[in-house]
């Protein structure tokens, strides 16, 4: 997967832009506050019609714009080239085209393109809260998979409506029956997310587990599994996971309407990290908590690549600083094969002249960005 072109309007800091990619390696380096970070963002925001920065589509207009626009000119090897247009009302409305078509329903748009980002937010995978896994999880895999995606949506509508039921009955015991329809959905697509998280989270565990062990030097080992809100009594099917779903449901229902609040399902799922056999949250140094979360990051590039069958974008935000050499060193190696990477630094010399002379050098200051020749 290769981003040719990118252009903007009135997106972020962003006036207008227009850049063209001819590298497979892309830096872009400016002081703080100059714009690199909002370039990946845009990038991130073809691929997932959404901010991974922001939960207010809203913010991503320049200030006092009346409409922010992003295009995007892709090269796939296995679908063919493909445009995303987007155009992002300052209401937060989006009107989106693939190849010139206009799409209305997300799940049309994505998957089109496909983006693994890391930053410094992204450090809250391993110590954050458990939403934090989760929206690691659920945006890993629904970039693949339309019946993941699908299944997520339905799963939260439902959830929200059985919440509400919860709310109104106001530890109403004898009106429990009015949760038996909203149960059966829940178990019906709740299922189904626990299957597939089940076996992707053992497929990430190995990728990540190597991966740690070559950027921490073999001197420390990765753990991760999955974390249920519940004992899965060995169910692995969406049929078995269900039947155990349903029971554990059954057994909380009087809590659950004396709390007014679903305690139980694929909303309170984690992922369970742990370094040295020591859980990462709580124990880990700030410096083994990014080395997992890379690890995490590229375990990820590498399940969608096997997934789609080639590599998606790669965005590094102001990552390499934080590293020391070595682990610099690692990380390069370990994307040497994704097809492009775009990576957003300080200064130039994080990199070593062999990485500059390979590379798409780009200055970025106040919002303009200016491509510099090398040799």
């Amino acid at each position: 997967m290769f981003l040719q072109r990118l252009r903007l309007s009135d997106f972020r800091n962003y006036e207008r832009l227009e850049l063209n990619f001819e590298h497979n390696l892309n830096i872009l380096a400016g002081e703080n506050a100059q714009g690199k970070t909002n370039v990946l963002e845009a990038i991130a925001f073809t691929a997932l019609s959404k901010s991974p920065r922001t939960v207010r589509d809203a913010d991503l207009v320049r200030w006092k714009a009346p409409q922010a626009w992003v295009y995007a000119e892709i090269a796939r090897q296995k679908r063919g080239p493909v445009s995303i247009d987007i155009t992002l009302l300052s209401s937060g409305r989006k009107l989106i085209k693939v190849n010139e078509v206009t799409r209305r329903r997300l799940n049309e748009v994505i998957g089109q393109v496909n983006v693994v980002m890391f930053g410094p937010q992204d450090l809250t995978i391993v110590s954050g809260d458990p939403s934090q896994r989760r929206h690691f999880l659920n945006l890993a895999i629904a970039q693949t998979s339309r019946e993941y995606y699908y299944n997520l949506a339905q799963y939260r509508k439902v959830l929200r409506q059985r919440n509400s039921l919860l709310k109104s009955l106001e530890g109403q015991l004898n009106r429990a029956e009015l949760l038996d329809p909203w149960d059966e959905q829940l178990l019906h697509y709740g299922a189904r997310l626990m299957e597939i998280r089940c076996r992707v989270v053992a497929q990430l565990a190995e990728k990540a587990q190597q991966t740690h062990y070559h950027l921490a030097n073999g001197q420390e080992e990765l753990t991760v599994r999955y974390g249920p809100s519940f004992d899965l009594q060995g169910a692995t099917t969406a049929e078995e996971l269900a039947q155990v779903f349903q029971a554990e449901l059954q057994r909380r229902r009087e809590e659950e309407i004396r709390r007014g609040v679903t305690l139980i399902g694929p909303h309170r799922d984690d992922l369970l990290l742990e370094v040295n056999g020591l859980e990462a949250r709580l124990y880990a140094s700030q410096g083994q908590q990014r080395t997992a979360a890379i690890a995490l990051k590229l375990a990820e590039l590498s399940l969608i690549r096997e997934w789609i069958g080639e590599s998606p974008l790669l965005l590094l935000d102001d990552v390499m600083s934080e590293l020391d050499d070595r682990r610099r060193r690692q990380v390069m190696a370990l994307t040497d094969d994704v097809e492009q990477i775009f990576i957003t630094c300080s200064q130039k010399s994080t990199f070593s002249q062999a990485i500059l002379r390979r590379a798409g050098l780009f200055q970025v200051h106040a919002g303009t960005i200016t491509p510099v020749p090398l040799g």
